[in-house]
């Protein structure tokens, strides 16, 4: 598995749909699937202004939830 930044679409719903449940802005999103333990726990690595904000752990299926949410409230 190789780790993936999610495209300016992606990442702009992403945002919509993370920022309904807590504020992070951000302008880089990574996705690095996990190699040990969990495999089906991915890594998201946010950054902004070339800086690391935070990671979270998540599930593959929670990721697509929250980009979909975001797609729809910008609708």
């Amino acid at each position: 598995m190789i780790p993936f930044k999610l495209s300016d679409q992606g990442l702009k719903h992403f945002l919509i749909g993370y920022n309904l449940q807590e504020k992070l802005e951000a302008d880089i999103v990574t996705v690095w699937p996990s190699y040990k333990g969990r495999r089906d726990q991915y890594y998201v690595l946010i950054g902004n202004n070339n800086c690391f904000v935070k990671w979270l752990e998540l599930l593959p299926n929670s990721i697509q939830e929250i980009i979909d949410i975001g797609s729809k409230k910008n609708i």
